[in-house]
């Protein structure tokens, strides 16, 4: 089945969105494509989102809201971060909004399987979180949203203040309140207080098969008005949100490193890969660092890309989508790895693709199909404008190219 145009598929333009970008791509039981967008409209200080869905050829699927797409709501600094598809084809989506008190609160909304807002759910098909009421200089900045087997849904991410903490917070699956996590449903987890004070630049989270919730992210530790250290932690709560103090050193594992952790993901062997930087890295189910796991992202044309994304595929080799620059343009590159983290030389050209293109190319979201066939969302600019493209690539060849 052939996708798209040569193998690309542009998100359709709409006149009234300045700015649109893919935030998040999935893929539905069927293999039709869900793409979740942020939008910015004309109106200073607010934003919304959309959900758009292909076939799987690559066409618009008109029978999702009548069009293809179903457009959210437009708030104040509504920005959306995740997706999540429920097995019933139900579709989760999570960010942040001006929406509670002051500052910024987390919010997840669901939508049936036809597009349309699930009123059932939470309070007419939406819920939000404010961790810190009437605090006005502190902000709940969202991060991940993890869908469990038992539909239970966690968001989590960090306080953006003076001290910043991380957050979780996990509803049932109708929406309601999970008070059996943490104290009424929340955790506000500080991280070692031996120095001044800490704020948190990023934030993810992944859930085991025991329920346990590993999190991962990048602190900056202030030492004083002019001193300060960026600092990787990775850590694990127990099924209840208790710190897990088994888990690598007294419940963390630290590493001074000065790149944000961006993706990770814990394997059914709870296995746990991070990516950081340039760095993809695998931790044992206890916490220690995996030795017998090398990865060295290939340096390109002198450039040493950043990671964006990852995903395994059936035979468990690992493919990444990394960003570089190339004749003065930013480009997507695609490597993949053996299953012990060395590059595979049988995919591209020694291991790796450009996708390259007139102007700069940002590759965020990497879904691998049952088939092996590789889903890479994309952000072109060119000429002052920004389109949003879905590729797929063959699983076994570097050809940009369908079947």
């Amino acid at each position: 089945m052939s996708f798209g145009v040569n193998g690309e598929v542009i998100k359709p333009y709409r006149p009234f969105e300045t700015i649109n970008y893919f935030v998040d791509t999935e893929l539905q039981a069927d293999g039709k494509i869900v793409c979740l967008t942020a939008t910015d409209i004309n109106l200073p200080q607010y934003s919304g989102f959309s959900l758009i869905r292909y076939n799987s050829n690559g066409s618009v699927d008109t029978s999702f809201d009548n069009d293809g797409i179903s457009d959210g709501w437009v708030g104040s600094y509504v920005q959306v971060r995740e997706m999540a598809l429920q097995s019933d084809g139900k579709i989760l989506v999570a960010g942040n909004g001006n929406f509670v008190n002051v500052g910024q609160d987390f919010f997840v909304a669901r939508y049936n399987s036809d597009g349309s807002l699930d009123m059932s759910f939470g309070e007419n098909g939406k819920i939000f979180t404010d961790f810190w009421a009437f605090e006005e200089n502190s902000a709940d900045v969202f991060s991940k949203m993890i869908l469990q087997p038992d539909g239970k849904i966690i968001l989590a991410g960090y306080k953006q203040g003076w001290t910043n903490d991380a957050l979780l917070v996990r509803y049932n699956a109708d929406g309601t309140p999970d008070n059996s996590f943490g104290v009424s449903s929340k955790i506000i987890a500080g991280l070692p207080e031996e120095i001044y004070r800490r704020s948190i630049n990023s934030f993810s989270a992944s859930l085991q098969t025991d329920g346990k919730i590993v999190i991962s992210g990048s602190v900056t530790w202030h030492f004083g008005s002019f001193q300060q250290k960026r600092e990787l932690f990775l850590s694990r709560l127990n099924v209840d949100g208790s710190l897990d103090r088994s888990y690598a050193t007294d419940g963390f594992y630290r590493t001074d490193d000065s790149y944000y952790p961006i993706k990770i993901k814990t394997l059914p062997n709870n296995k746990t890969f991070l990516t950081f930087g340039r760095n993809l890295i695998r931790f044992n189910s206890n916490g220690s660092v995996d030795r017998e796991f090398s990865q060295k992202t290939p340096n390109i044309y002198g450039f040493v890309p950043i990671i964006e994304a990852f995903d395994f595929q059936p035979d468990g080799k690992i493919v990444v989508s990394a960003q570089t620059i190339f004749a003065n343009l930013q480009n997507t590159v695609l490597a993949r790895y053996f299953p012990n983290g060395k590059l595979d030389p049988s995919f591209g050209e020694n291991g790796f693709i450009i996708k390259g293109s007139k102007g700069s190319l940002e590759g965020r979201q990497l879904v691998i199909q049952p088939d092996g066939k590789i889903l890479l969302g994309l952000g072109l600019t060119f000429q002052d404008r920004h389109y949003n493209i879905i590729a797929r690539f063959l699983g076994d060849t570097a050809l940009f190219k369908t079947q």
